[in-house]
């Protein structure tokens, strides 16, 4: 496999290819470096984890739960069937619910722990449509703040996000610093590589702030000086 480089065309990182390749074309992004400068468009916080008994309606949330009976699937139509996961945590219940997702059966087991993120409806009673899970010790979805993407037909948030991190792990302190180091020192700036990888996945929020900030002087400097 050759060598990922910043200029390496986008369809060699891994997952991309040839289809995938003309979807980021269309949103300008030609190169892993101008994936790298493909920055979000927002954030979903998804550190703090809530209880149930604490979930507002139509709230967007992570709740850290234990299963309390199988799943369980309704088959209401031809091609629909309900699954439909009780939970608890000992503040109260709620049930998870999935539409035509049959990889779904085998997939919880009574008494398994899960964080699971979604939004939230109260009514007629507490339940998350379609929500992300993950076991607490294999999380990677959740547990984060998560970038949100301008996206182009052919494209998927997952889809950005796990090229974003490829193209991050293969160029991960070899990108070169483009502001003087005077300048850096005099302004209190990080460095490239740190504010790009905090620019994309934050480690915290004051991570997140240090990278803005650099990236907010970088464009009005260059406005200035060109």
């Amino acid at each position: 496999m050759n060598e990922i480089l910043p200029d390496s065309d986008i369809r060699f990182l891994k997952g991309v290819g040839e289809k995938r390749a003309a979807a980021f074309y269309s949103l300008g992004v030609r190169t892993v470096n101008d994936l790298l400068s493909h920055y979000p468009r927002a954030y979903e916080d998804r550190t703090a984890v809530k209880k149930i008994i604490e979930c507002e309606n139509n709230e967007t949330v992570c709740i850290k739960a234990t299963v309390s009976s199988a799943l369980h699937k309704n088959i209401v139509r031809k091609n629909m069937t309900v699954y439909t996961l009780r939970v608890s945590d000992g503040t109260g219940f709620m049930d998870m619910v999935w539409f035509n997702m049959r990889f779904l059966e085998g997939k919880f087991k009574t008494g398994d722990t899960f964080i699971f993120y979604g939004k939230v409806q109260t009514s007629p009673k507490k339940q998350m449509q379609s929500p992300i899970y993950e076991k607490p010790e294999c999380q990677s979805q959740t547990g984060r703040i998560i970038p949100v993407y301008p996206l182009a037909n052919g494209l998927t948030q997952n889809l950005v996000r796990t090229s974003g991190e490829h193209a991050l792990s293969q160029t991960a302190g070899r990108l070169s610093e483009t502001l003087p180091e005077f300048l850096r020192l005099t302004y209190n700036l990080c460095e490239l590589n740190f504010a790009i990888q905090n620019i994309h996945f934050p480690a915290n929020q004051e991570a997140y702030e240090a990278a803005r900030k650099r990236f907010v002087f970088e464009e009005l400097f260059y406005l200035q000086t060109a």
